[in-house]
């Protein structure tokens, strides 16, 4: 069973919704009691999200399908950002990086490169869809509720090792606490499955895996548990 974070109201504890941005911060309402505000508390619930139906929100299709034609979703095969929108349509066809469209997004292929470009796609192969939640890297919980760091603190208390990381609030000021008394290097992350959070020995490390390709290319160094990797390894394999 994975652990999910949720924001709750912090008068009554019932979750609260989304209302929009006041003063550059995330503000949020509770149907409940009417308290409205960006001081909510968070709150983590158990949930089933290895056995949750994730269909694209943008296509429609399942776990382990490819995405159709144009899903703002897909990932590249290439360089591991949106399809849509990354420049590979023209490097990978011969044209030189420092000439690409200023709006690549618009600026579309003619049919003759278009045909090159799906050949290219076709002999890399493209990335099946599987739904990587967000995870807290040091306590695994899913879907962290987003925290207003400001910029000058976003390189000083969340880049470990010279990576980027993501914490929930609980561990954010953990980390925050140990860094600014001086104990970065005491900080130490477990391994963890990085598609339902479990920690433990159980893990296996996807790159190791002869289906790594059909992994977006930012996954492929993390380990899952031998639970999802079942479930992943079924989803790539019976599509």
């Amino acid at each position: 069973m994975c652990f999910e974070e949720i924001s709750v109201c912090p008068e009554c504890g019932t979750p609260v919704g989304y209302k929009g941005v006041v003063n550059k911060l995330y503000n949020f309402l509770c149907s409940k009691c009417g308290w409205e505000g960006s001081n909510f508390k968070t709150k983590k619930i158990k949930t089933d999200f290895r056995h949750r139906a994730k269909p694209c929100h943008d296509c429609g299709i399942v776990e382990g399908e490819l995405h159709k034609e144009n899903c703002d979703m897909e990932v590249c095969p290439f360089c591991g950002l949106q399809l849509l929108t990354c420049g590979c349509k023209y490097t990978e066809i011969g044209y030189d990086a420092d000439d690409l469209p200023e709006d690549i997004f618009n600026d579309g292929l003619d049919d003759v490169d278009y045909s090159k470009w799906k050949k290219r796609l076709q002999e890399k192969g493209r990335i099946p869809y599987i739904f990587f939640p967000n995870i807290c890297d040091k306590c695994g919980v899913l879907w962290p509720i987003y925290i207003n760091i400001p910029p000058k603190d976003l390189m000083k208390y969340t880049f470990i090792d010279g990576k980027r990381k993501l914490f929930c609030r609980e561990c954010y000021k953990e980390i925050k606490s140990m860094i600014d008394k001086g104990k970065k290097d005491n900080i130490k992350l477990p391994e963890m499955c990085y598609y339902c959070g479990f920690m433990g020995n159980d893990l296996k490390k996807i790159n190791d895996e002869n289906w790594t390709n059909k992994i977006e290319p930012r996954m492929r160094d993390k380990t899952l548990c031998s639970k999802c990797y079942i479930r992943i390894d079924s989803l790539l394999n019976d599509n």
